[in-house]
């Protein structure tokens, strides 16, 4: 179902001021097995840093080093800790799902915003 995904890096975002958040959702050996499962895997460049990840790690493991605004574009499926910065949004092509830490309610903004996109968001922590 989700051929294209998108590993984003914990940027500031509005529960994330200045970007103390550095984990990273998947590590290079996650996407390993995404890679090796047929889909095609794009890494936000540094997203892995904070935790000792280098992006070559990721590049071992099959996935494509991307920016930010290159990483929110035409995917399937990104996925992230945090939701997302609000100018990342209009990036996203509706329909693409959005896997991360939502805070709808704490972020009605951001939520509405991602609504009006078209953007399927899998709340974390609703999993």
């Amino acid at each position: 179902m989700y051929k294209t995904i998108g590993l984003a890096k914990e940027n500031e975002s509005p529960e994330n001021p200045g970007a103390l958040e550095n984990r990273v959702a998947l590590i290079p050996n996650d996407v390993k097995q995404l890679v090796d499962a047929s889909c095609i895997v794009f890494v936000e460049q540094g997203a892995g840093e904070g935790v000792g990840f280098l992006d070559n790690e990721y590049v071992e493991a099959g996935a494509t080093i991307q920016t930010n605004e290159e990483l929110y574009q035409d995917k399937d499926l990104i996925i992230k800790f945090k939701g997302p910065a609000m100018e990342s949004i209009p990036l996203m092509r509706p329909g693409c799902t959005l896997f991360c830490m939502a805070h709808f309610s704490s972020f009605p903004d951001r939520a509405k915003l991602l609504e009006d996109s078209k953007i399927n968001v899998i709340a974390m922590e609703y999993v």
